[in-house]
C-alpha cells in the first residue's frame, strides 16, 4: 500500500439522519438541529439538543450552545485512538489554565470516545469511526479577513498558548508519521503530481529538497506540546466595531509534540493565506513579532522559521488538492491561493526576510 493508498476514502459519509440516531443511541439526547461544520478528514456537525430530554447520567447539565459531534476519519480511529485520549487530556490541561477550549463529554457508556461504524466517504466498505462529542463555544472563527492588527494579536496568543501547554507531556502525543506533522513533511513529495502548472511543481519539489537538507537539524531544537493547526478556522474571535479578540482555540486533532517553531511557521502561512488587503509578506513579520513579544525564539528557531513557513504552504497546497479530487469539497481549496505567496516569499533569501519581519 502506497503513502497516498492510506489516506484515502478515510472521511466519514454520515448523513443529518445518522447523526441524530447516533447522538440519541450514544449520548441518549434528542437533536433538535443538525448543522455542518467545515473538516479536512473527520466530519464535524453543530447539533443542538432537546434540555428537556436527557437520558445519560454522565451529562450534568445541557449545553444550550450545542454540541460540536465529530465523526473522526477511519485511519486515525484505526491507528490513532490513544492519540485522541491525549489530545483530550491537552484540551483539559489548557482549560484549567484559562484556556477557551472545547470540553468533550461522556456518552451514556461514559466512554469520551466511542466506536461506530459507518460507509467510507468514497462508497466503498463500512469502516470503524471514533465518534466525540464537545462542548460548542459561542463566537465565531476569526475566517479569510486577517490583516497586520490580527496578525500581531494572534502570534501574542499563541505564545501564551505555548505557555499554558508546559509542563504536558503524554507519551501518545509524540506522534510518529502523522501526515500533517511538519515532520513529515518530506512525504508529500509522493502527493506531488497532483500539481499540473509545471512552475508550480518545480517550486514545490525546490522547497521538498531544501527541507531534506536541513531536516537533520531539528532534533536540537526545543520541543513540547503544539497546537499544530492554529489557524483562521481554529481560532474563535468576538467582534465589535472597534476591534476583534481572539477569545478561544478549537480543535486540537492535529496536536503533536514537536518542534515547537513549527507552530509558529504554520501560523505564518496561515495568516499570509487568509489576507485580504494587507501585503502577505508584510503578515508575516506581525504574526513573528507578536509571538516574540511574548515568547522568546532562539537563533537556530529564528532559522527554521521561513523554511516551515514555505514547507506548510506546499503541504497544504498539495495535499489540499490531493483530496478535493477525491472529495470535491471547496473547503480544501480555502489555501489554494496561496501559490502567490509562496513564489513570492521563495524569491526572497532568508536571512533578509528575516530581518525584515523582525524589524517590521
Amino acid at each position: 500500500m502506497t503513502e497516498k493508498d492510506k489516506y484515502d476514502g478515510i472521511q466519514a459519509n454520515a448523513t443529518s439522519e445518522d447523526v441524530i440516531h447516533m447522538v440519541d443511541l450514544i449520548y441518549g439526547l434528542k437533536v433538535l438541529t443538525v448543522k455542518r461544520l467545515n473538516g479536512y478528514d473527520d466530519q464535524n456537525f453543530h447539533v443542538t439538543v432537546d434540555g428537556n430530554d436527557k437520558d445519560n447520567e454522565y451529562i450534568s447539565r445541557i449545553n444550550s450552545s450545542g454540541y460540536v459531534f465529530k465523526v473522526v476519519n477511519s485511519l486515525e480511529s484505526l491507528q490513532d485512538k490513544e492519540f485522541k485520549f491525549a489530545a483530550i487530556e491537552l484540551m483539559n490541561y489548557v482549560r484549567s489554565k484559562g484556556v477557551v477550549c472545547p470540553e468533550v463529554v461522556q456518552a451514556k457508556s461514559g466512554k469520551l470516545l466511542t466506536e461506530y461504524y459507518l460507509p467510507a466517504g468514497n462508497g466503498g466498505d463500512t469502516r470503524m469511526h471514533l465518534i466525540q462529542m464537545a462542548e460548542y463555544i459561542e463566537g465565531e472563527v476569526a475566517g479569510q479577513h486577517i490583516d497586520k492588527q490580527f496578525a500581531y494579536k494572534g502570534g501574542v496568543y499563541l505564545a501564551e498558548l505555548h505557555k499554558h501547554m508546559e509542563g504536558f507531556d503524554n507519551k501518545n502525543l509524540h506522534r510518529d508519521n502523522f501526515q500533517w506533522s511538519l515532520s513529515s513533511f518530506s512525504k508529500v513529495r509522493d502527493y506531488t503530481d497532483v500539481i499540473q502548472d509545471l512552475a508550480k511543481k518545480k517550486l514545490a519539489l525546490e522547497v521538498l529538497d531544501t527541507w531534506d537538507s536541513i531536516e537533520a537539524s531539528f532534533s536540537s531544537l526545543p520541543q513540547g506540546p503544539i497546537h499544530a493547526d492554529f489557524n483562521e478556522q481554529n481560532i474563535l474571535v468576538k467582534r465589535s466595531d472597534e476591534s476583534t479578540d481572539i477569545i478561544g482555540v478549537i480543535d486540537f486533532q492535529d496536536s503533536d509534540f514537536n518542534c515547537k517553531v513549527f507552530d509558529v511557521s504554520t501560523y505564518i502561512m496561515y495568516m499570509m493565506a487568509a489576507n485580504k488587503g494587507d501585503d502577505a509578506i508584510e503578515i508575516g513579520g506581525y504574526c513573528l513579532r507578536g509571538f516574540m513579544d511574548n515568547r522568546e525564539l532562539s537563533q537556530a528557531e529564528l532559522d527554521v522559521v521561513y523554511y516551515g513557513v514555505a514547507a506548510r504552504f506546499v503541504m497544504s497546497l498539495v495535499l489540499g488538492l490531493h483530496y478535493y479530487n477525491e472529495r470535491k469539497d471547496p473547503y480544501l481549496l480555502l489555501t489554494q491561493g496561496g501559490w502567490v505567496h509562496l513564489e513570492k516569499l521563495w524569491q526572497i533569501p532568508s536571512k533578509e526576510l528575516l530581518r525584515c519581519w523582525l524589524s517590521g
